[in-house]
């Protein structure tokens, strides 16, 4: 059954299809928020409110693009509305799910490895919004561009310049870092 068939059994307050959908999109729309906001407790809260806002609008739903597309776009929006509020808050990337993922390298491995990948992800919340959306949308979560064009409202090129300056961007800083 496609997404948009599920989407239609929502909208006749079918709750498994609500499950369903929730199952198979839940671990990319909580890695899209916390790649815009960083903060594990407020990544929470705001995850909770996209899926919350997906079932209290459901009867709203309108197939003009893909499910993913219309998904993509609440959490995008729930994101700006938290980081309008809260304007003066620093928002970076918490790292404390790396201990969690229990790598099996040496630790001197590890270390570097997670040195690195705390360099790009401070790098990467230092980019403005739009890049940094754009950017983990296309490399984190494999979508075309397309599809991110849709996501963001933005028209195609300027979609693909935003990945390609905030690719740039990322790799001169970390290329300097390490050389």
């Amino acid at each position: 059954m496609t997404d948009e068939e599920l989407m239609g059994l929502l909208v006749d307050e079918n709750e498994e299809a609500f499950t369903l959908l929730y199952e198979k999109y839940k671990n990319h729309v909580y890695r899209y928020i916390h790649s815009l906001i960083g903060k594990s407790y407020i990544v929470e809260d705001i995850f909770h409110e996209v899926f919350l806002s997906l079932y209290r609008n459901r009867k709203s739903y309108t197939r003009l693009s893909t499910f993913k597309t219309y998904l993509f776009s609440i959490a995008r929006s729930k994101c700006i509305d938290y980081m309008r509020k809260n304007k003066n808050l620093v928002f970076y990337l918490d790292n404390s799910d790396l201990e969690k993922q229990g790598y099996s390298e040496n630790f001197a491995e590890r270390l570097h490895r997670e040195k690195v990948r705390m360099d790009f992800n401070s790098l990467m919340s230092l980019l403005p919004e739009k890049q940094k959306s754009a950017l983990h949308l296309k490399d984190v979560e494999g979508m075309d561009y397309e599809t991110i064009s849709t996501i963001l409202n933005m028209p195609l090129g300027t979609v693909k310049t935003l990945i390609h300056r905030g690719r740039e961007s990322i790799y001169k800083a970390i290329r300097s870092k390490y050389e």
